[in-house]
């Protein structure tokens, strides 16, 4: 009988510490990530155009791309006015004691072919990822002054 009794006692002593084991609990773990929203502007090879050729030259080709799985994102085009007010996309004589001017016209293509006439400010909403030309038209002729002209143009992109 005092075998079998140890014997129990042992087996009280197994189950007791199986169930110490057994009252600790499992726990998932979530853990959570984060992507940030970027977007990217591509400006392709950037063009010199003749201004007195009154026709639409391709000035470069411009790429948004914003990663928030959207098919497309919105670029706008700010032209630079010069400060004198007219609000008028031009380009300005580099020689800063002419006061010389040479206007364009401004557009973007689509893939689909549609060419709007863009205003200042101008947002379009392009393919994400997709290439569209822009293309200015420049007003100038063989009166205006010799020499080189420079404009801006601020382009953004957002989602």
């Amino acid at each position: 009988m005092k075998k079998l009794t140890l014997l129990l006692s042992a087996a009280v002593a197994l189950a007791a510490g199986s169930s110490a084991m057994a009252s600790q609990h499992s726990q998932d773990l979530i853990v959570d990530g984060t992507i940030q929203s970027v977007c990217t502007l591509t400006v392709g090879p950037q063009n010199v155009i003749a201004l007195e050729n009154n026709s639409w030259q391709t000035v470069a080709d411009i790429a948004g791309a914003c990663n928030n799985g959207s098919q497309h994102v919105r670029v706008t085009y700010l032209f630079t006015d010069f400060n004198d007010g007219d609000n008028f996309a031009k380009f300005k004589h580099n020689n800063a004691a002419l006061n010389e001017f040479v206007g364009y016209k401004a557009r973007v293509l689509t893939n689909a072919g549609v060419t709007p006439v863009i205003g200042n400010p101008y947002t379009n909403n392009q393919g994400n990822g997709v290439a569209y030309a822009l293309q200015f038209e420049p007003q100038g002729s063989s009166a205006n002054v010799a020499g080189n002209y420079t404009t801006q143009l601020t382009v953004s992109v957002m989602p």
